[in-house]
């Protein structure tokens, strides 16, 4: 699979996070729960890009704390709610996941160009 490939597969990850929205009513409880299964939705996307393509050797899992935490801060700082007291709104589960699927697609580019 040729990078450009590879690209159009983690734009469309990138882009998938855009009409993300919890549920109306949804509780805190359930928001926390679908925030974890979407980045788990996300990594395991990224993985089968990154099987697919030879690259499994990407120390991404390794990094993937550090990239949901910078993501995590970013869209709390863009909602101006650093605490995270507030945060739990559509658009932050869009900002979050956007920035991390962002992130993640960046440290692949970072790992061909070694």
């Amino acid at each position: 699979m040729d990078r450009a490939s590879i690209q159009e597969r983690l734009q469309a990850i990138i882009r998938s996070t855009e009409t993300l929205d919890f549920p109306l009513f949804a509780s805190f409880q359930r928001k926390r729960e679908l925030i974890r299964e979407t980045r788990e939705r996300i990594d395991a996307q990224v993985d089968q890009v990154l099987a697919d393509t030879g690259l499994i050797d990407c120390p991404l899992a390794a990094v993937r704390p550090t990239l949901w935490s910078e993501a995590d801060r970013a869209a709390r700082d863009a909602f101006g709610d650093p605490d995270g007291k507030k945060i739990l709104h559509g658009f932050y589960l869009q900002e979050v996941m956007h920035r991390y699927a962002e992130s993640q697609a960046a440290a692949i580019q970072k790992e061909w160009e070694c």
